[in-house]
């Protein structure tokens, strides 16, 4: 099963090298590179950039969570997955917010988030994306970072060991976007590229499908 994570890992790297190859490096000395603290307007076309590197991000998260939320897969498995859907965030300390029909919104770490996941008395769960925008404009931080909120709706499935539904919502979440510039070797030149973290991800509504 470790041969099937390192596969996935390295999909995930060349995935998202293919995606910040895609956007495009704004020149130094440009507005958005000398306004600090302000909002920062981007181009649709690359406000369209971050959207698709963020559903990219997305994609992953969801691969990540149906194999922790799976009876069927090793223990092991599960906690190398809870170990690459961090990786998605900008650090342990984002939060995530949970939600369920008729139930209060309730807040966790995401390490913990992930680990809760893992414990639901489902046997397999799907999660789908979709609608994705930005609600906001990019706001350059004092640390150098972009900033950002996109709004996305969450389908959630939950399934029995027959392959029947026990649980199905959708929610609209809110997330926060961080985008920065790292170096990136390509050949014996060192290149800046854009790169999409999550940071706190909260809950705007829950509804039935």
């Amino acid at each position: 099963m470790k041969e099937k994570y390192l596969i996935l890992l390295l999909f995930f790297v060349c995935e998202l090298s293919n995606s910040t190859a895609q956007i495009k490096n704004l020149t130094e000395g440009s507005e958005i590179e000398t306004i600090t603290g302000e909002s920062v307007r981007l181009s649709q076309a690359q406000l369209d950039d971050f959207g698709a590197q963020t559903r990219h991000q997305l994609d992953f998260l969801s691969k990540y969570i149906k194999i922790i939320a799976d009876k069927s897969e090793a223990t092991n498995d599960k906690l190398d997955a809870i170990n690459l859907a961090v990786g998605l965030f900008r650090d342990e300390k984002s939060i995530v917010e949970a939600s369920s029909l008729n139930k209060a919104t309730k807040r966790y770490v995401i390490r913990e988030y992930l680990h809760k996941i893992r414990q639901l008395p489902y046997y397999k769960v799907d999660i789908e994306w979709f609608d994705i925008f930005f609600t906001s404009d990019f706001t350059l931080r004092p640390d150098g970072k972009y900033e950002g909120i996109a709004t996305i709706y969450q389908k959630f499935e939950a399934r029995n060991k027959e392959g029947n539904y026990n649980y199905v919502d959708i929610t609209k979440k809110n997330i926060q976007v961080i985008v920065e510039r790292i170096d990136v070797s390509s050949g014996n030149k060192i290149e800046k590229e854009w790169r999409v973290k999550f940071g706190n991800i909260k809950v705007a509504e829950t509804k039935t499908k």
